[in-house]
């Protein structure tokens, strides 16, 4: 038979196992660190940018669809794109930088698409619809305030 001074210590002590825990999963609550409000002109970037990605997947994809291994390139563009897009939700202030100098370059990158417009159409269209939503990206980026204004 178990001795009730025994079972008086061993409840007390489960008891303050109890409590402890308790106290750890309590205070866990209050240190998780706060999540600063993202500003609506990020989110509206990153819906913008994302969609860029989407129009930029799929147009790589009508377009070599002979040889799906030549457009790798393709694939890596989009999901610079794509990632270019998570930043934006996080709200990086770098990020308007960074996606101008994309855009520059995307449309520079036009030029020889343009030139081509008669032979395929559709890839012409398509890429001046994804370089259109990443210049109308851009000014949603530049007005929003930076990280650390309120």
């Amino acid at each position: 038979m178990p001795n009730s001074k025994n079972c008086t210590k061993h409840n007390a002590c489960c008891r303050r196992g109890i409590i402890y825990l308790m106290f750890v999963i309590s205070n866990s609550k209050k240190r998780s660190l706060p999540m600063r409000p993202i500003h609506k002109n990020y989110k509206i970037a990153a819906y913008l940018i994302f969609a860029a990605s989407a129009v930029t997947l799929v147009n790589h994809f009508l377009h070599y669809t002979e040889n799906i291994t030549a457009g790798t390139l393709a694939l890596e563009t989009t999901l610079l794109i794509a990632v270019l897009g998570y930043f934006a939700t996080l709200g990086k202030d770098w990020l308007k930088w960074f996606l101008t100098f994309i855009t520059v370059i995307s449309a520079f990158a036009l030029q020889p698409i343009l030139n081509n417009f008669d032979t395929y159409p559709v890839y012409g269209i398509l890429s001046v619809i994804a370089c259109a939503l990443q210049i109308i990206a851009m000014p949603f980026l530049f007005l929003a305030p930076k990280e650390g204004a309120k």
